[in-house]
């Protein structure tokens, strides 16, 4: 694990909410969504930096608990916008929210013998069953979270919304990149026992292209800004 990377993407992700933040006015639902996403993201990344400089074990792990609480959060949320813009939100998304809650449960009850630290950084433990059903988990919301973002990407190209699609496009690949790295560090990780930059390195990458999709040039914010107020 690379810790400066890690501050790194907290930057890159709290710039990217802030310029949200200031611009969701006309966002709806969705944007909202993005935004909680974007937050949990953060502090998830912050969290488990914060966990490799601390010497002390029982700290670090409390703090890298935190962190894959707020991942599993972040990886909820992500379905959440994703589904939003064909579903309102109802009672169908307590029962989507069942494996997420139940992940929760894993991370809060198992949390001893999920992950072990190897030098600064947590690994999680190929021995335990428990670690294959919270990647499965990720990997379910993953998977139906791009589902609904193939439906509002053709749904952007057949009703020839040519620039909303280019913007999405850059979302749906940057979704696609950090799910990747987040779900195929795991298991290297618990096979190699290894501290290389991969989750770092895809999610910077992933990062970027949310960056691309989502903050808009200056000019042509401030020209949908003026003709919002018109």
């Amino acid at each position: 694990m690379n810790p400066f990377l890690r501050l790194l993407l907290v930057v890159l992700i709290g710039c990217m909410a802030g310029w949200f933040m200031r611009s969701r006015s006309d966002r709806g639902e969705p944007g909202w969504w993005f935004l909680a996403l974007l937050i949990a993201a953060a502090v998830s990344v912050l969290l488990s930096a914060l966990s490799w400089w601390i010497g002390d074990e029982t700290i670090s792990r409390s703090f890298w608990i935190a962190h894959l609480m707020a991942l599993s959060l972040s990886i909820f949320l992500v379905f959440g916008f994703t589904r939003s813009f064909n579903s309102k939100t109802d009672f169908t998304l307590l029962f989507w929210s069942l494996p997420f809650m139940l992940d929760m449960a894993i991370i809060i009850v198992d949390s001893q013998y999920l992950f072990e630290r190897s030098g600064n950084s947590w690994i999680p433990r190929g021995d335990n069953a428990f670690v294959y059903l919270h990647i499965g988990i990720a990997v379910f919301y993953a998977a139906i979270s791009l589902y609904y973002g193939f439906m509002v990407y053709n749904a952007l190209k057949l009703h020839d919304q040519r620039e909303k699609s280019i913007r999405f496009r850059y979302i749906l690949a940057g979704l696609l990149v950090i799910f990747a790295a987040q779900v195929v560090a795991a298991p290297i990780r618990a096979v190699l026992t290894t501290t290389g930059p991969v989750a770092e390195g895809g999610t910077l990458i992933g990062a970027l292209l949310l960056w691309l999709g989502t903050v808009e040039p200056k000019a042509v914010f401030l020209e949908r800004k003026k003709q919002r107020v018109a």
